[in-house]
């Protein structure tokens, strides 16, 4: 099939890296004996939290690309003159067989 546009296709892909929120681990400071009374009974939306790299994840995306054809125009131009041609013998035939 003859097409005016040439098409390729190709894949591309792309690190993304990939982050989590975790708990971050309790800071570890000097605890007084007011401290060691409350261990335990700090609330519980009083955790606080960190990003942690997990990982790499490859994504892909395709790419289409459309390259104009350059025999398209020679190709349809020699359709067109076929045309007036064949237009033209039909007036021709037609005013032959009309004029008898």
């Amino acid at each position: 099939m003859f097409l005016p546009f040439e098409t390729s296709f190709s894949m591309w892909f792309a690190a993304m890296p990939r982050y989590e929120w975790l708990p971050a681990p309790p800071a570890r400071a000097e605890s007084g004996p007011v401290d060691e009374c409350l261990v335990g009974t700090a609330p519980a939306d009083s955790v606080s939290w960190a990003v942690v790299f997990r990982g790499i994840e490859w994504s892909a995306y395709p790419v289409w690309h459309a390259q104009a054809n350059p025999a398209w125009e020679i190709v349809a131009q020699n359709r067109r003159d076929e045309a007036d041609e064949t237009t033209q013998e039909r007036a021709r035939h037609a005013r032959q067989v009309t004029s008898r």
